[in-house]
């Protein structure tokens, strides 16, 4: 995940260079987008939160992970 998020953030930065912004939650959107089924629950409640931070939406999606993990190990 950490990889996913740094990479769609990098993307976004080299837009926002060559100047075409990209808005946060159009950054959130696509990153959630490419997510397979595992991530449906933590998509859903992300899609519909407004006013998440970047740095927010991104501990939301690690500690998902985590978790996630942690029950695919028992």
């Amino acid at each position: 995940m950490s990889e996913v998020l740094n990479k769609m953030k990098k993307f976004s930065d080299n837009l926002t260079t060559a100047g075409a912004a990209v808005p946060i939650a159009d950054l959130m959107a696509c990153t959630l987008a490419g997510l397979d089924g595992d991530y449906l629950p933590i998509t859903t409640l992300l899609f519909d939160k407004e006013g998440i931070s970047w740095a927010g939406f991104q501990a939301t999606l690690l500690n998902f992970e985590a978790k996630l993990q942690q029950i695919q190990n028992t």
